[in-house]
């Protein structure tokens, strides 16, 4: 919708009406000029064609996390092995099955962001510049800004002056290409919560809405407080788990930092699940019994469906809010086994050096011994 009146001042006000409800378009201008060249084919074929790129998407998004989980380049063989994912996949695990019938773009994102913080995307043997595809979908959808904060955290500093420079240079250009729509998105629509939808919606599995369900009443500046501290909290974790365990991990913890901070997270916006099923079942790096724990991690997305239905209790109250709370278990789970593996690193360390001591001690003792008899 947004692609018809990206050249216009009507960006921001213009509608749609989707099964009965009017739409408005609320991502960033870019977004607008992408998807402008199939404003140009009759709606059919831009279904079909964006369905097809998103397969796509989501084949190619499967085949990067599995080279990635295990620290190399793709192979024939990753991608034969996505072929046979796709379909179980695309039809099992709900926010992915949602996100293909939306026509989302948030495959497409996720697919930019893990292969350009964990391997590089080269074209005809040169090398993208790593992060100017972070920078592209934080212009595309200005939630992957997070992952900047977790590059500056980690000290990535040149894949942060890239994102920075590529979300920079592609927001300027919108300036330009469509100043009004450009200033009334950053100045005003931007901070809109409510065009994107009803956050109040069980769809909403963020960590606002889990929050507003619980009847816990805070006030915006304590709300902002829990954000910062989770934000905190959320990308050193992530650098730690860059540090000391593997980028795809680091990558996973930060998307699941910038899914509990978003006002809304609706739960086509989960589809984070596929690298991070990926990671628990081949990365080199997983937790022990990783794939029982891939098994555990995927059910609440394949039978605990959020619904627009009201009730009441802890039962109700877990199942409502299925997505947050397992995504915070995870965030909790993964630093408890990265500070696991750390103490054991620094034990192992020790005994390493006590080892030496003693392996060097009898040298010094026949030394000595040699010293007396002369």
């Amino acid at each position: 919708m947004g692609a018809e009146h990206v050249f216009g001042s009507d960006l921001y006000s213009s509608e749609i009406t989707v099964q009965g409800r009017p739409l408005l378009f609320t991502y960033p201008p870019f977004a607008a000029v992408l998807f402008w060249p199939l404003s140009n084919v009759s709606t059919f074929v831009g279904q079909v064609t964006w369905d097809v790129f998103n397969l796509a998407a989501l084949a190619a998004l499967i085949v990067v996390s599995i080279a990635a989980a295990r620290g190399r380049r793709p192979t024939r063989a990753d991608w034969r092995t996505a072929l046979l994912l796709l379909g179980p996949i695309g039809l099992l695990l709900y926010p992915v099955r949602i996100d293909l019938a939306l026509g989302q773009v948030n495959i497409v994102l996720t697919l930019m962001i893990v292969a350009d913080l964990t391997m590089g995307v080269r074209c005809r043997g040169r090398c993208l510049p790593r992060g100017v595809l972070v920078g592209l979908a934080a212009a595309i959808k200005l939630t992957p800004l997070v992952f900047i904060a977790y590059l500056v955290v980690s000290r990535q500093w040149r894949i942060v002056r890239n994102a920075t420079l590529g979300f920079g240079a592609t927001i300027g250009a919108m300036f330009a290409l469509n100043p009004r729509a450009s200033w009334l998105y950053f100045t005003k629509d931007a901070f809109d919560v409510g065009r994107i939808g009803n956050s109040q919606l069980l769809g909403n599995q963020s960590l606002h809405a889990a929050i507003t369900r619980g009847h816990l009443s805070l006030s915006g500046g304590e709300f902002d407080l829990v954000c910062v501290v989770l934000l905190c909290i959320g990308v050193t974790l992530a650098a730690v788990a860059y540090r000391h365990s593997s980028a795809l991990l680091a990558v996973v913890l930060c998307a699941a930092t910038g899914l509990m901070l978003s006002p809304i997270s609706w739960t086509h916006h989960y589809v984070w699940l596929v690298p991070f099923l990926i990671w628990l079942v081949a990365g080199v790096d997983r937790p022990t019994g990783g794939e029982w724990w891939a098994l555990a991690a995927a059910l609440p997305f394949v039978v605990m469906l959020p619904f627009t239905s009201s009730g009441s209790g802890l039962v109700w109250y877990m199942r409502a809010n299925a997505y947050v709370v397992a995504t915070m278990l995870f965030m909790a789970l993964t630093a408890i086994m990265l500070s696991l593996r750390n103490h054991t690193a620094v034990n192992d360390r020790v005994l390493v050096e006590l080892v030496d001591d003693d392996v060097r001690a009898p040298d010094h003792n026949v030394a000595r011994s040699m010293t007396h008899r002369e």
